[in-house]
């Protein structure tokens, strides 16, 4: 009792500590009620996540905001779509508006960072914990709520995953705070093998060292079924050894970048069924999502492709189609891609028009990000040729602001990637030498023009945009979607993260102690062999998990 009125105090001066200023403009944005929602949650139950600072509370009513604004906009659907050009006075507002505490703005924030996280709670009983010699497996349970507005990222797979191999040379403390992020996976150590549970998802950074380290040494003595993610980098996916994709416990490969010609004969049997393929999204490395949120937000995450008023733009029958004013084109040339800056030669060499304010189709002219984006979201279409990868930031860019990306075609990479969503895809468009305006625009009346435009709402392709989509797939996969928690007093959805740490000597002993040599395939040999009292380890976490959801 005394802990529980402790919480309850200590809740109350939280709240007290919201500024008057604070709760006026949530009543004025008419939020006061999942506001309230959330702070009664907060007085009942005890989240691990942060401590209820005032800034972590703020941090926590954004996040009802948000998805309330969501779950409105399902129902309301009369205003017509504006686009960031309209919008670009409150954006910038919100932008330039301090954050909780004085501190610096980070170039996006992680689900994880945004989520609500619990240990324990009387809707997440018995505790689901179990340990062996060095390491301890517990369930965690994390709100799904923030997944349905978290945009897409490069790095995503780091975001699903429960462990995960990141690229060391970098020390993350020493980065500026706009490159800090925070994931719930737990940076992979060989002393948490013995306790990997069957579905543990697995992020591995898509650099060549890594990969092959994984399956060379740490996959050897995995014996549960796993899911692997390769993100992170604009390089193809598989790089090499593309035959592992055949391991008997892979559940799925879950890649960026993802290319299906490799020609491994074990490839080429396993690819259809096991690769899984991931939109690159937006960059950590740049602000893109400082900007494009609250413009989302602000138009209640619609749909821009969705409504006959919005697609009314697209009618070259009502607005006559003129390459300079409906085609942008501005890209980063790089010494080692120069199709990009052929490509803009072609397009671009002979434009007419000049305007000291545009940017589309200039060279060595660079301007803020909002100042882009103004820019970009009055053009019905924009180029997005591969760059160092394939998969292109500016494509995510331009169909969140609502217009149409046109890319090269990479199939069947391509369809399955962009399935859904209104996308212009060309075949070697930046290899073919000879295109023209004429040429572009030849296809972009053809599409749309085409029953596959005209007849889509789109909205099965923007939720691809949106972590909640891949969310949703790897809890499937794995089968953990049945492991989902719902708070009774809310309503609130919870999904189960497996956090692995280290205890005893393990967590003090080097990794290259447990390093081996081994190079057998292991992939010819489906079933992993364990013991009786690995069984039993195993069925107790299977049983403890069934108990959590009675």
């Amino acid at each position: 009792m005394r802990k529980r009125n402790a919480r309850k105090r200590s809740a109350t001066a939280g709240w007290k500590r919201l500024s008057s200023v604070a709760r006026l403009i949530l009543k004025s944005v008419g939020v006061l009620v999942p506001a309230l929602a959330v702070f009664r949650l907060l007085i009942q139950e005890e989240p691990v996540s942060l401590p209820w600072s005032t800034e972590n509370l703020l941090l926590a009513l954004r996040n009802s905001t948000a998805v309330f604004q969501l779950s409105s906009s399902n129902t309301t659907h009369n205003e017509p779509h504006k686009t960031y050009m309209e919008l670009a006075d409150l954006i910038q507002e919100q932008v330039n508006a301090p954050l909780p505490g004085g501190r610096q703005p980070a170039n996006y924030e992680t689900s994880y960072q945004r989520a609500t996280v619990y240990e324990r709670a009387p809707w997440f009983m018995p505790p689901r914990k179990l340990c062996k010699e060095t390491c301890c497996v517990q369930g965690v349970a994390i709100s799904l709520e923030q997944d349905e507005t978290q945009l897409i990222n490069t790095r995503d797979g780091m975001e699903l995953a429960d462990l995960v191999l990141p690229y060391q040379r970098v020390n993350m403390d020493q980065l500026p705070p706009r490159h800090q992020f925070t994931y719930f996976g737990r940076t992979f150590d060989k002393h948490m093998l013995p306790c990997l549970v069957p579905g543990t998802i697995i992020g591995v950074q898509n650099h060549l060292d890594l990969t092959v380290g994984f399956f060379h040494e740490y996959r050897p003595f995995i014996q549960v079924p796993y899911l692997l993610t390769v993100t992170g980098t604009d390089g193809d996916s598989p790089q090499l050894y593309e035959e592992y994709i055949a391991d008997p416990l892979l559940i799925q490969y879950y890649a960026t970048n993802p290319r299906y010609d490799r020609t491994h004969r074990l490839f080429r049997a396993h690819r259809r069924k096991k690769m899984h393929p991931m939109n690159l999204g937006l960059s950590y490395l740049h602000p893109q999502e400082r900007f494009l949120e609250p413009y989302l937000q602000l138009n209640q995450y619609r749909n821009p492709f969705l409504l006959d008023d919005d697609k009314s733009k697209w009618d070259l029958a009502k607005h006559p189609f003129d390459f300079d004013k409906d085609v942008f084109v501005q890209f980063k040339f790089y010494p080692q891609r120069p199709h990009r800056e052929a490509l803009w030669n072609r397009l671009c060499s002979n434009n007419a028009i000049v305007n000291k304010g545009n940017i589309s189709c200039t060279k060595g002219r660079t301007v803020g990000m909002h100042q882009f984006y103004k820019q970009m979201s009055q053009y019905r279409f924009g180029l997005s040729p591969p760059g160092v990868g394939y998969d292109c930031y500016r494509t995510y860019e331009l169909l969140l602001l609502g217009v149409i990306p046109i890319i090269e075609e990479r199939a069947p990479e391509s369809h399955l990637m962009f399935e859904g969503l209104p996308v212009i895809q060309v075949a070697n468009l930046s290899m073919a030498t000879t295109i023209s305006r004429q040429e572009i625009a030849t296809i972009i009346q053809n599409y749309v023009t085409s029953p596959e435009f005209q007849n889509d709402t789109f909205e099965k392709g923007w939720k691809l945009l949106f972590l909640q989509y891949q969310r949703q797939a790897v809890l499937k996969d794995t089968k953990r979607d049945r492991e989902i928690l719902v708070d009774e007093t809310t309503g609130k959805q919870y999904y189960q993260g497996y956090r692995y740490s280290l205890i005893g000597p393990g967590n003090n002993t080097r990794n290259d102690e447990l390093r081996t040599v081994m190079r057998a395939k292991w992939f010819d040999h489906p079933e992993p062999k364990l013991n009786e009292a690995e069984k039993k380890w195993l069925q107790e976490w299977e049983q403890l998990g069934v108990k959590g959801l009675n």
